[in-house]
């Protein structure tokens, strides 16, 4: 189990919508700190909210968080048709993590869209992933239907103090 604090303050001193809770990355830093590359443009956010730019490359479909893939996460296209419409490149990244809304009143408030189809992100995070890559996430539940082509590695309890919710950080390994 992991404990970690409540998300991050802005300079008004209000808390940081769409932020992983405060302690987070250093605590999955610290336990696979043999698998993280050193290399944050291996890494990819997915659902990234706020997460700063030398954490890795980030991927949301909200433009005031300025992703580096503005996109949605169960097709991961970015572009327009008038530019052309282009995919988040496969293989590319040694991990994929993600920390999306966690129910409907979460992508409502912070995004003001339907919640995402979970199954649908969990398989574009495997096709970015290279082969002994990992795809994380974090939800309030374990993923379900998961691509043949992961198998599940770790399950970490994550909570936040003072309100105690429980969430699980499921790891996969592409095979």
């Amino acid at each position: 189990m992991w404990y970690c604090g409540p998300s991050e303050k802005d300079y008004n001193n209000m808390k940081f919508d769409g932020a992983y809770p405060s302690g987070f990355l250093k605590n999955w830093k610290i336990a696979f700190a043999d698998y993280i590359p050193s290399d944050p443009k291996k890494i990819i956010h997915v659902c990234a909210g706020r997460v700063p730019k030398s954490e890795g490359v980030t991927l949301d479909i909200d433009i005031k968080y300025d992703p580096d893939y503005l996109c949605n996460a169960e097709t991961m296209r970015y572009g327009s048709l008038l530019e052309g419409e282009r995919q988040v490149p496969s293989d590319e990244f040694d991990w994929a993590i993600a920390d999306p809304p966690y129910n409907d009143e979460a992508s409502e408030k912070y995004y003001n869209k339907k919640l995402l189809n979970k199954s649908m992100m969990i398989k574009q995070m495997a096709r970015i992933v290279r082969t002994g890559g990992f795809v994380a996430i974090l939800d309030q539940t374990m993923p379900q239907g998961k691509p043949s082509n992961l198998e599940c590695v770790a399950r970490i309890g994550v909570t936040s103090v003072p309100n105690l919710d429980v969430r699980v950080l499921t790891i996969f390994q592409k095979i």
